[in-house]
């Protein structure tokens, strides 16, 4: 290999590297997400534009600066709880559901990232967060029977009698949930600024504490 074909393979990777790291599919979204000139980017990736030490230090800074402005995505919010599934019931019908409920289950299952379960009247009940384990697999545990958001709480329906020694869960009181893509390394501080901030409405059993890079 000569050295302007070595060149062309370390343009070519810098750029693929990058869309990896910031965790995007093309380089349409590459540009948008480091605020770069996308037919620029497209040439580097052919390895047909220079590659200069000042490129890399720009992109990388607007990156950077970039990055707060995508650390949190909403897939869904207040979205009705249309429980499914026999045994084991689900927030919404992965199978047979309507087009946007199935749109919401993959993107959920694709992302890490905090959620929020209200009851009938817009409560906010509970906030869990998952950083290793798919959203769409977490709340639905934290739905069906978490014990970190069991407890006596208010029915979310009006009027519902209940047996006030019964220890109610989310799959007595949530009527909607909210579901946030978060970028991993901020997913805890997400679910701690939530529970801190709202700590006297939420049923989170636990409390949360920020965690900052040593």
């Amino acid at each position: 290999m000569n050295t302007i074909d070595a060149a062309q393979v370390v343009k070519k990777q810098f750029v693929e590297k990058l869309m990896d790291r910031i965790n995007v599919s093309n380089v349409a979204q590459l540009a948008r997400r480091i605020g770069y000139a996308q037919p620029s980017l497209s040439k580097m990736k052919r390895g047909s534009q220079g590659l200069s030490v000042a490129k890399i230090l720009n992109m990388v800074h607007n990156a950077y600066m970039q990055a707060p402005a995508f650390a949190i995505e909403p897939i869904v919010e207040y979205r009705p709880i249309k429980k499914s599934g026999k045994g084991q019931p689900y927030v919404l019908d992965a199978k047979g559901g309507p087009k946007k409920d199935r749109e919401a289950v993959a993107a959920l299952k694709g992302a890490v990232g905090i959620y929020v379960f209200y009851n009938a009247s817009g409560e906010a009940l509970y906030v869990g967060k998952t950083a290793k384990m798919d959203l769409w697999t977490r709340l639905n545990q934290s739905y069906r029977n978490d014990t970190d958001a069991r407890g006596k709480m208010k029915l979310a329906s009006e009027g519902k009698k209940v047996n006030p020694k019964k220890e109610l869960t989310l799959l007595d009181l949530a009527a909607y949930f909210s579901a946030y893509k978060v970028a991993p390394s901020f997913v805890h501080n997400a679910e701690a600024f939530l529970i801190r901030v709202f700590a006297n409405t939420l049923k989170n059993a636990k409390g949360a504490n920020f965690k900052f890079p040593k």
